[in-house]
């Protein structure tokens, strides 16, 4: 057993900064100087702790969630980019065609998202054909069976804000994450959605990338 997965997914600190982050945005941003006369420089400082301490462990959260993808579905090839991680609280990765050259043929990510409600994790998949390849998506995993979360981003805006950029996405999970979340179940959930959803879309993935 892995104990360090022995910890909730969300610390106290990534929760507070969840829900606030647009606050912090704005202490921790250019006009910081004149909130620190505001506020003091103590509470001011606090808050800056706060923040990286909060990306810290969405870091933490994220690394291991991509770790396990990777490991569960090791005959698909996934470079994850993790350079950002703590600043963009996520990671995307190209995804190359299985046993064919080394051209991608789409690239997912994985993303604590915070824009409604609770803070959740989001997976999504972004074909290289744009929107035609994600409604096919959409409309053959349907059709085979698959019964798991499954989101045509431009179809429901409204509910994703913050999402504009990537309208042309199909999100196949979403996990709600409390304060009694452990990070082992995220991580097992995550994975095992991605093989799953893999299974299906990898056969679709290549057809339309010879179309």
């Amino acid at each position: 057993m892995n104990h360090s997965f022995d910890i909730p997914a969300l610390t106290p600190e990534l929760r507070f900064a969840a829900k606030y982050w647009r606050e912090m945005d704005e202490l921790t941003s250019k006009h910081r100087v004149a909130y620190e006369k505001r506020l003091g420089h103590q509470v001011l400082n606090y808050v800056v702790e706060t923040y990286s301490k909060a990306s810290t462990d969405a870091k933490k959260l994220i690394l291991p969630v991509i770790q396990a993808i990777n490991d569960r579905i090791p005959h698909i090839g996934i470079e994850w980019k993790t350079q950002n991680i703590e600043r963009d609280w996520g990671s995307w990765g190209y995804v190359r065609k299985p046993g064919g050259t080394r051209r991608p043929i789409r690239w997912v990510g994985a993303y604590l998202d915070v824009g409604k409600n609770c803070p959740r994790l989001v997976l999504y998949l972004r074909p290289k054909s744009g929107d035609r390849g994600t409604r096919y998506l959409w409309e053959e995993c349907r059709r085979k069976g698959w019964a798991g979360d499954m989101i045509v981003v431009a179809d429901e805006l409204e509910k994703w804000p913050g999402w504009e950029e990537e309208a042309g996405s199909l999100i196949y999970h979403v996990q709600s994450l409390h304060s009694r979340t452990a990070l082992a179940e995220v991580v097992d959930s995550a994975a095992d959605a991605t093989k799953n959803f893999f299974c299906l879309s990898i056969p679709l993935l290549k057809k339309l990338s010879s179309d």
